[in-house]
């Protein structure tokens, strides 16, 4: 790296810094103690932002390394040093923050590519991480267009009974709608069956948008009903028909991303799928699974080809209720 300085004294600050950082590095490394040094990279998009969902920011842990400077050039005015930084870091990559899964008890189905189908009347949902109205929300799917029977619904980011993005098959049509029912967007747009859409959908609790292809569909600017926070979200759903539908890739934010961000989002591509999804045990509840017993999860869309097993076991009333052990298993009987 190239550090441009005043004087020399200057440069000695900057390369200390990083022999400081490096050290940090291996004390952790060592120790368990301190806080951790990590490396980042993205190819995904140009944000900031860790997404709650899909592809972001990974990393690395830095186990150690130096910094010395290699070259350097001075004038009158100023100083330039050439810094050779060598970092020993982890081999793998991991995402920067945990990452939910997408459930249902049924209708869900790897596609080609680490995409998901999602069954007809199927509502799989996500649980909720850190985004609230205060934050804004904002997700990003590319769908696999299947023209939708006359009397079908796609559902998108929808985060209460009210508050949602739809596809109506008979009017093609995407309409956004806040959690007091209020109809806020109502556009026309045809799709053909086989197109990628690119959708993006945007709330805040003043703002409100639909973005297709990087281009804005539509857009509201004014009160924004929310709901109280939800404990789970649905990304996609579907209603009223029996024609499955696919995505490729979803991203969830914890913010209103803004139009010139989400233009810059297109230009990006598809990212990596990212989707992962689990078929949850009903535990013979019906309609939302028991969430506190023990209960085997298949986790598709995981690294390797075949499912894993993830066992969660909460003990009785006097266990302590922020804890789960939770193990995987390559034997559907463990």
């Amino acid at each position: 790296m190239l550090i441009k300085a005043s004087t020399w004294a200057d440069v000695e600050r900057s390369v200390s810094a990083l022999q400081r950082v490096m050290a940090q590095a291996a004390y952790y490394a060592q120790a368990g103690a301190g806080d951790p040094v990590y490396i980042y990279s993205k190819t995904c998009d140009a944000l900031t932002y860790v997404a709650e969902f899909g592809a972001t920011w990974k990393r690395k842990l830095v186990l150690g390394g130096s910094a010395r400077v290699t070259k350097s050039m001075a004038s009158p005015t100023d100083v330039s040093a050439w810094v050779t930084l060598s970092l020993t870091v982890k081999a793998v990559w991991l995402r920067a923050a945990p990452v939910p899964l997408i459930e249902a008890t049924s209708g869900l189905a790897g596609y080609a590519g680490g995409g998901l189908t999602v069954g007809a009347s199927i509502s799989p949902y996500v649980r909720r991480l850190s985004f609230t109205s205060t934050t804004g929300f904002t997700e990003r799917v590319f769908w696999l267009f299947a023209d939708p029977t006359s009397t079908n619904v796609v559902h998108f980011a929808r985060l209460s009974a009210n508050m949602r993005v739809y596809y109506t098959a008979s009017t093609r049509r995407l309409s956004l709608v806040d959690d007091s029912g209020n109809l806020l967007i109502n556009a026309s747009r045809t799709f053909t069956a086989g197109d990628v859409i690119d959708l993006v959908i945007v709330y805040s609790t003043t703002y409100a948008a639909i973005f297709v292809d990087g281009v804005k569909l539509g857009s509201y600017t004014g009160t924004v009903d929310w709901p109280a926070t939800p404990v789970r979200y649905r990304p996609i759903e579907q209603s009223g028909g029996a024609v499955p539908q696919t995505i490729l890739s979803l991203q969830v934010w914890p913010a209103a991303l803004s139009d010139e961000q989400i233009a810059t989002l297109y230009a990006w591509g598809r990212p990596d799928p990212e989707l992962p999804f689990a078929i949850t045990p009903t535990d013979g509840a019906t309609p939302t699974p028991v969430e506190n017993t023990s209960a085997i999860y298949k986790l598709y869309n995981t690294p390797g080809d075949a499912p894993a097993r993830l066992r969660p076991i909460v003990a009785g009333y006097t266990a302590n209720y922020d804890a789960c052990l939770l193990y995987t298993s390559p034997s559907p009987r463990d």
